[in-house]
């Protein structure tokens, strides 16, 4: 039992061995171009053993450089209105002060009929003073209803 056992482990021993001279010799053709593999897997496989990566799956195509994401201040130097408030929102220039899907601040997005009015969201079906849109006062004492005057009439501006 004893000879089996130290037979099967010279074995193990010899055939780990030779398969990591094999590794060695395989390497050494890829380097000395004289493998049987493609031209193509010669390049993969000594940029791979050169370039080894990190991670399993490496990202294949980075992130476009334009957009606003590396320079957020061109947003606010290319300030089409003087009452807008410019933000650099997912690599594009967005008017935070009007923008439903960024209300005030980058990806702050308002509830469905509602509209962003100086950085705010406001339900603008009751509010006296954004009655139907943004900065559309009520007459005092009039209620905002679905977005007109309590009495039927356009509020006034």
């Amino acid at each position: 039992m004893r000879l089996l056992n130290g037979l099967v482990a010279i074995l193990l021993i010899l055939v780990l061995s030779f398969f990591s001279r094999g590794d060695c010799a395989v390497e050494q053709n890829l380097t000395t171009g004289t493998s049987s593999l493609s031209p193509w897997l010669k390049k993969v496989a000594i940029y791979h053993h050169h370039h080894p990566h990190p991670h399993p799956h490496p990202r294949r195509h980075p992130r476009p450089l334009g957009g606003c994401r590396s320079q957020p201040w061109i947003c606010r130097e290319r300030n089409p209105r003087p009452n807008a408030r410019m933000m650099c929102c997912r690599n594009k220039c967005v008017d935070v002060s009007s923008d439903v899907n960024n209300c005030g601040f980058c990806g702050i997005t308002c509830p469905f009929s509602w509209l962003c009015c100086r950085g705010f969201c406001i339900d603008v079906n009751i509010s006296p003073f954004h009655c139907g849109s943004c900065r559309n006062r009520c007459p005092w004492g009039v209620r905002c209803d679905n977005g007109v005057a309590g009495n039927g009439t356009n509020p006034s501006s």
